[in-house]
């Protein structure tokens, strides 16, 4: 296969994704950048998600944080005893 048509399936393959409802235009300009509400909910969603992604694995990342200080605290107190 030629390297072109290579670059070619690989621009033409946005439309078989999940949640993508059409294909990226290659000309692209920004008059042309209008999204349905359908797009506009979809891309809330994924914002969404990924801010209570980022948020509950910051919450996991402090508490693990949290409990290592706790037992190193834990060590040193039975060191003073």
């Amino acid at each position: 296969m030629p390297l072109e048509w290579r670059f070619i399936q690989l621009s033409q393959s946005g439309h078989q994704l999940p949640g993508f409802s059409s294909a990226f235009s290659s000309q692209f300009s920004a008059s042309q950048f209008r999204l349905s509400l359908t797009q506009w909910l979809r891309l809330l969603r994924a914002g969404l998600h990924a801010a209570v992604v980022f948020t509950a694995s910051l919450a996991l990342l402090l508490f693990l944080l949290w409990s290592v200080l706790q037992l190193f605290d834990e060590n040193a107190v039975a060191k003073l005893d």
